[in-house]
């Protein structure tokens, strides 16, 4: 089922919805990133698509120790390995180690940077076996943890949009077929938000898509 999110643009039962602008979807991103790993559950996650998920399905995960860099400083390939990403109830956050702590070491290998921390954590882990982390701030001793959960999807519709030919090139007609100022360019494409969620059991990841 595809919804409309009213808050991304004027929508009326008589004129449908005009184009969403400016693009909804990175603060609408940036909102549940700021949710991640702090115990969001699927209905704090729908509040804010004012509907509930298009599915879940269940999963099982990897060991997990919920320990990386964050969205942020994995913009570079040489990001320092700042803790960024600390979700609620898991190893590392239950043994002490806060957002802001550099890793210097996992089980002795020196850590340069946050690409080194994601591929250590992603292919070192088993289950009940413990690692050590020494950080700027001490050395913790964290057991990953198997988890299972579900992974839940959300589209949003933001209606469609047809593309017309002015005097000063091609532009994007606010009601489908007609008006713009310039001829119809006999084209459109659906403007739209989707969104998938991992919850273990509570928000742990958020990744998605849109064209807007």
């Amino acid at each position: 089922m595809r919804h409309t999110f009213i808050g991304m643009g004027v929508c009326t039962l008589l004129s449908g919805c005009l184009p969403l602008r400016p693009n909804p979807y990175q603060s609408t991103y940036n909102a549940l990133a700021a949710m991640e790993g702090t115990g969001a559950t699927v209905a704090d996650v729908s509040a804010v698509f004012a509907h509930p998920p298009d599915k879940c399905e269940d999963i099982s995960e990897r060991p997990k120790v919920g320990l990386g860099c964050g969205r942020q400083s994995v913009s570079g390939p040489r990001s320092a390995p700042i803790v960024g990403f600390l979700p609620a109830g898991f190893p590392a956050q239950k043994a002490g180690i806060a957002k802001g702590d550099r890793v210097l070491f996992i089980n002795g290998t020196k850590i340069q940077d946050c690409e080194q921390l994601v591929s250590t954590l992603q292919l070192g882990l088993d289950a009940g076996r413990p690692i050590e982390v020494i950080t700027t701030t001490g050395t913790y001793i964290l057991t990953p943890e198997a988890r299972s959960g579900q992974q839940c999807y959300w589209h949003v519709s933001g209606g469609q949009v047809s593309k017309f030919q002015g005097s000063t090139g091609w532009g994007y007609d606010p009601w489908l077929g007609g008006g713009g100022g310039g001829a119809a360019g006999g084209s459109s494409y659906e403007r739209y938000m989707e969104m998938s969620c991992r919850f273990l059991p509570t928000l742990y990841f958020c990744s998605g898509t849109s064209q807007y």
